[in-house]
């Protein structure tokens, strides 16, 4: 009855060795817990320092990994650089599994069974602009396909030279980190594939594979998702959304178009609507937010970088100038040329303001430079309306600066807008253009 469970730390357990890896297998992505630095050593010696790592093989519920520990420095000599060009030489680090011990007590050059770490040079062709060994390469060098292997680092070595330097040196190591990762507020994401598309004048579309990542009681859990080929229905809107232990991308009930769109289902996240008119589909939202209030495409996350939907810079471009008087007049700068605006959330044409697409923290910073003399003046953030955060008051000669910033918390559909008090009895000229008078702007973090 339970034959397939597995108790391994425990003395009376008997299980194979490749279970003890399975759980750093599934539980870290990346292959280097730590060290395997490569540095320079005499001429054209590299030097392995000692460190920890993960090398992965297998899949599904039998994937597993063998446990690799560097405990002193190792030396790679690399060959004779090539008189003509450079070449790129990887140093791999993998484990030959055609290797066994004898039978009988372990000896102390390795403890661990079936199988021997081993790192080694991987040469590159010499080229006038050279690239590093392909995964055949590799592959061929090691002696199998089979073998779990990790780049720590790719070394040019230049035409002629006798010696390295440092800088010729790429480290290529993956870090491990946690698979499932503490959300701290971030909401589920697609991190790649899930691009959506359709064929011209027809009813039928096809989104590809992905990995998604479902916040889940508080933690991120990736779910990888297969590709999937659609034929929609004639007039009507469809949602598909990915969730948590289902690789199979899901479709919500189509409604009508124009209709309310339909609940997410728990655990789960968007990843395109399909609008299809009488006989084919005429639009697929693949890009941006929805109305439905989160994020229904792509968004690239990790430990180490965000998509962040939301960020503009915006510019007057136009020539502009700004009325004053007492008391002080306040106009709104009207922003006409923007320099990026990924979200689509800045109006650079009729209302000159940033809406918010979602419920979140948002800083925005402003800039302005003044041509003239004893200006008295200072820059307002306008809140749906109304004054919020001011800015500096300047009194000088000739051109002075005026800034002003802050972090706002909006409601999604609250909007902020830049304005110039001008507390004299004259008209102000601006200097315009992208280095003298902007505004900026970016989502921090959800509520």
């Amino acid at each position: 009855m339970y034959d397939n469970f597995k108790l391994y730390n425990y003395s009376k357990a008997l299980v194979s060795p490749d279970g003890y890896g399975r759980h750093e297998s599934n539980f870290l992505s990346g292959d280097i817990i730590n060290g395997f630095e490569t540095v320079i050593g005499t001429g054209l010696q590299v030097t392995t320092k000692p460190g920890n790592a993960v090398l992965r093989y297998g899949s599904g519920g039998t994937a597993s990994a063998y446990l690799v520990s560097l405990t002193a420095d190792f030396t790679t000599t690399l060959s004779t650089a090539d008189a003509s060009n450079p070449r790129i030489d990887a140093i791999v680090l993998y484990v030959d599994t055609s290797v066994s011990l004898p039978s009988g007590t372990p000896t102390a050059a390795n403890l661990d069974g079936l199988g021997v770490a081993k790192l080694i040079k991987v040469n590159g062709t010499p080229a006038a602009s050279p690239s590093a060994p392909n995964t055949a390469a590799i592959q061929t060098a090691i002696g199998s396909t089979s073998y779990p292997y990790t780049i720590l680092a790719n070394w040019r070595v230049n035409a002629g030279v006798s010696a390295l330097s440092q800088t010729n040196c790429t480290d290529t190591r993956v870090f491990a980190a946690p698979k499932n990762e503490r959300s701290f507020g971030q909401g589920s994401f697609i991190e790649s594939g899930g691009v959506a598309s359709f064929t011209a004048s027809t009813l039928n579309g096809s989104i590809t594979a992905g990995t998604a990542w479902i916040s889940f009681n508080g933690v991120l859990v990736p779910q990888a998702f297969n590709s999937l080929s659609l034929t929609m229905a004639a007039s009507k809107d469809r949602y598909y959304y990915v969730t948590l232990g289902n690789s199979t991308i899901q479709a919500a009930t189509d409604v009508s178009n124009g209709a309310a769109s339909p609940a997410l289902p728990a655990n789960s996240v968007w990843l395109a609507k399909y609008v299809s008119g009488a006989s084919a589909i005429t639009s697929v939202l693949k890009d941006g937010l929805s109305s439905l209030g989160a994020p229904i495409y792509p968004r690239q996350f990790s430990t180490h970088a965000l998509y962040n939907p939301s960020k503009f810079r915006v510019y007057r471009n136009a020539a502009l100038s700004l009325p004053g008087g007492a008391p002080p007049v306040n106009t709104k700068i009207t922003f006409d040329t923007k320099s990026f605006d990924t979200g689509s959330n800045f109006d650079a044409s009729t209302n000159f303001r940033f809406t918010a697409p979602v419920a979140g923290f948002y800083s925005f910073d402003a800039r302005l430079l003044i041509l003239g003399s004893a200006e008295n003046g200072k820059l307002i953030l306008y809140k749906n309306g109304t004054a919020h955060s001011v800015g500096n008051n300047n009194a000088a000669s000739n051109f002075f600066g005026l800034a002003v910033s802050d972090t706002l918390q909006l409601a999604a559909g609250d909007y902020v807008e830049v304005f110039y008090s001008n507390g004299i009895n004259s008209t102000t000229a601006i200097e315009v253009g992208s280095s003298n008078c902007y505004f900026t702007g970016f989502l921090v973090s959800g509520m």
